[in-house]
């Protein structure tokens, strides 16, 4: 009988040198770093394509609205008769409500509880004058609730972790009144509402390059400015699509403005130095946006503004008021027919202010679109 050889262990593999373990990890840094920026990028696409939808949303509102009332809804029920662009008085014993066009648009956003809330004892027809909305309660605790179609998903949800002081902006008399708090988006500094936080809104009506003026301004006026320049929302505007002659295609309607992010900010009300995003719009109050500074994208995606530290005198006062996104280097704009389009950061300043005006006959327009 043969022998029967005795079985051979297999020879037992040697564990993971430490050169192999760090190629290893050094090879799962490498595919984490050129997949990372492709993560964010689909996000930021998805999060952008998000945004188009909700200015598709406002488009599709306002030319509901039109197709109801033979005109686009006001930009804001102000007055007709003061010096500040797009912000009038109307004169002792004419009360104005001072609400954006977004109270004017709610039934078409599905939002008719918050309407109802609202016109609980109140009006809000551009021909009907009634009290400041911040006089009544019902109002105020309308306006704190968050409307989503008005929330670009690309902006900061809150401000980052170091203290900032949030400004929240509205058409109020006295210009643009501001509410302020040191966490969270925007506590009413009201004496008649203290503590209401007002819910935002990161879009604006187009109001032209001065805004819509209106008859009756004094001679001495320093924006007086023609009918022609005026956008579509205006104060108690009613503005119908025939007197749209640059056309609804060449016309912006509403744009991205979600207010001022970035450090080293001095704030209207105030003498502090601020971080993070600190100014926004109010949707129960502001509506309506003058279209004469232009764009900014860069500043506004947390770069440093410079009214900072090194210049303790200065007063930050315009940077909010700009049209402007978190996207990067566009703004989404709904244009008159409902439709969205990106305008570049780099377009030129003739041809921006050209798209916010609706009868200023200028020509060519469309190549910047």
């Amino acid at each position: 009988m043969r022998p029967h050889p005795l079985p051979t262990r297999p020879a037992q593999r040697a564990a993971f040198t430490l050169v192999e373990l760090l190629v290893v990890i050094a090879i799962i840094g490498i595919l984490i770093a050129l997949l990372l920026p492709a993560v964010q990028s689909a996000r930021e696409a998805a999060r952008r394509s998000s945004c188009t939808n909700k200015l598709k949303q406002l488009g599709l509102a306002a030319l509901n609205f039109e197709s109801a009332n033979n005109r686009l809804p006001p930009g804001y029920l102000g007055s007709r008769n003061f010096s500040f662009p797009n912000a009038n008085f109307e004169g002792p014993g004419k009360p104005n409500q001072w609400t954006s066009v977004f109270v004017s648009l709610l039934p078409q956003l599905e939002e008719s509880a918050l309407e109802s809330q609202i016109l609980t004892g109140y009006q809000v027809g551009v021909d009907q004058y009634d009290f400041n909305f911040w006089t009544r309660t019902n109002i105020v605790e309308a306006a704190a609730t968050p409307i989503d179609t008005l929330i670009c998903p690309s902006v900061p949800e809150r401000q980052p972790s170091n203290r900032t002081l949030i400004q929240v902006y509205g058409n109020f008399p006295d210009g643009w009144d501001a509410s302020k708090e040191d966490n969270g988006y925007a506590q009413a500094s009201y004496p008649a509402n203290p503590g209401t936080v007002f819910g935002l809104t990161h879009y604006q009506g187009v109001a032209g390059l001065y805004g819509d003026v209106g008859r009756g301004v004094t001679s001495d006026t320093g924006y007086d400015v023609s009918r022609q320049l005026g956008g579509p929302f205006g104060t108690r505007s009613k503005v119908r699509l025939a007197k749209i002659t640059d056309g609804t295609s060449k016309t912006l309607m509403f744009g991205e403005a979600p207010g001022t992010y970035g450090t080293g900010i001095r704030t209207i009300y105030n003498t502090e130095i601020d971080s993070g995003l600190v100014q926004g719009f109010s949707w129960v109050g502001a509506g309506a946006l003058p279209a004469h500074l232009g764009l900014d994208v860069q500043q506004e995606n947390g770069q440093p503004i410079p009214n900072g530290p090194e210049n303790p005198e200065s007063r930050y006062e315009t940077k909010w008021s700009y049209f402007g996104s978190f996207h990067t280097g566009v703004v989404l704009f709904t244009l008159v027919d409902g439709s969205v389009h990106p305008v570049k950061q780099s377009i030129d300043e003739p041809a921006f202010f050209a798209l916010a005006t609706m009868a200023g006959e200028e020509v060519g327009v469309e190549d910047s679109l």
